[in-house]
């Protein structure tokens, strides 16, 4: 488990508590999953109990271990 933080349309940042290693059936769902598309990132939130898809670039950092990895643009 791990925290992320992320800036949402308005410009405000939301910090939640995101899981790894969870895959959801994309074919019940009707959710078409384009490979190529590298730009996004696809999270569990523990706290909706849902699955989040965001764009890599909205993210401020990833806190896992009590060390934040912060997300440089190019």
């Amino acid at each position: 488990m791990f925290f992320l933080q992320y800036e949402k349309n308005e410009g405000e940042r939301k910090h939640i508590l995101c899981r790894l290693g969870l895959t959801e059936d994309k074919i019940l769902l009707k959710h078409n999953y384009d490979p190529t598309d590298y730009n996004s990132l696809e999270v569990f939130d523990s706290s909706l109990q849902a699955f989040i898809e965001m764009s890599i670039s909205d993210v401020i950092f990833i806190r896992y271990n009590d060390i934040r990895y912060f997300v440089l643009p190019n």
